[in-house]
């Protein structure tokens, strides 16, 4: 496994917290500027099939 600087460490729990933050909250415009704007995406919900298209994972945070 490669390793991580403190920096790019720091970068990916800050983005898991507001992930986090914005999933407990509710809140769909957090969610919204979490997401990636364009590119390949996945998004799998709990007994739902996997949501590729970034509006219908919007929408599913909704």
């Amino acid at each position: 496994m490669a390793e991580f600087d403190d920096d790019e460490r720091d970068a990916v729990l800050a983005a898991n917290r507001a992930f986090y933050r914005a999933f407990s909250e509710r809140d769909p415009e957090a969610m919204d500027r979490l997401w990636a704007p364009s590119g390949a995406m996945v998004c799998l919900h709990p007994g739902q099939s996997p949501l590729h298209d970034r509006a219908e994972i919007m929408a599913s945070w909704r």
